[in-house]
């Protein structure tokens, strides 16, 4: 028997766009090795996982619209055993939980993620196994370059630009993106400054 076999719970990660939501996935994969994760794109996707699965948790963005919110809560009443567990969620944890309309049994985390502790809280609700919380791998560690690549990045300054700006060529700048795409364990730009916000390297949404 796989150590899969040995718990029922799964993490769902929604995300409206499918590459996104891989990237956070990867990122939950890496930092929990243990976790079961999958993910979805919509509220039938949920509806389809909650009957395969027990306890189910889902992955929400914070920032996620207000209607597809609204939709999130209401399907609740389909599936009562459901809750959520988001990041970023601020300086003041306690509006944005009012906001999303969460209770006390929802996990919301502020923009840097205590991995020990939520090991620990998904293993004691059944998503992983007791063991593989003692395997969460340690923050990500950037090069001082590799960070301030990311930061400009997120300004959204093209390759061409980020070369100018710090005095390298192109071609070096495509060279330390590849790396730092590794490093984080993503394909592109957009997964990379999700997986950094969320690791809290980089401020903001």
């Amino acid at each position: 028997m796989s150590n899969h076999d040995a718990w029922s719970g799964c993490l769902v990660v929604y995300h409206p766009h499918p590459d996104v939501g891989r990237a956070i996935a990867s990122m939950f994969s890496d930092k929990l090795p243990g976790l079961r994760v999958v993910t979805a794109t919509n509220i039938d996707d949920i509806l389809h996982l909650s009957l395969q699965y027990r306890p189910i948790w889902v992955w929400v963005d914070t920032c996620t619209d207000a209607q597809q919110i609204e939709q999130l809560r209401m399907f609740r009443s389909v599936c009562p055993g459901l809750r959520f567990v988001g990041f970023g969620g601020g300086d003041d944890l306690a509006a944005t939980r009012l906001k999303l309309g969460w209770g006390k049994a929802d996990m919301l985390f502020g923009e840097l993620v205590p991995w020990g502790k939520l090991a620990a809280s998904f293993a004691s609700l059944g998503l992983m196994a007791p063991g593989d919380q003692a395997q969460t791998l340690q923050a990500v560690k950037l090069t001082r370059r590799m960070s301030q690549l990311l930061i400009l990045l997120q300004s959204g300054m093209s390759n061409q630009d980020i070369a100018q700006k710090v005095g390298i060529s192109e071609h070096t700048v495509k060279v330390h993106f590849w790396r730092l795409f590794r490093r984080l364990g993503v394909n592109n730009r957009l997964q990379a400054l999700y997986k950094a916000r969320l690791l809290g390297l980089i401020a903001g949404r």
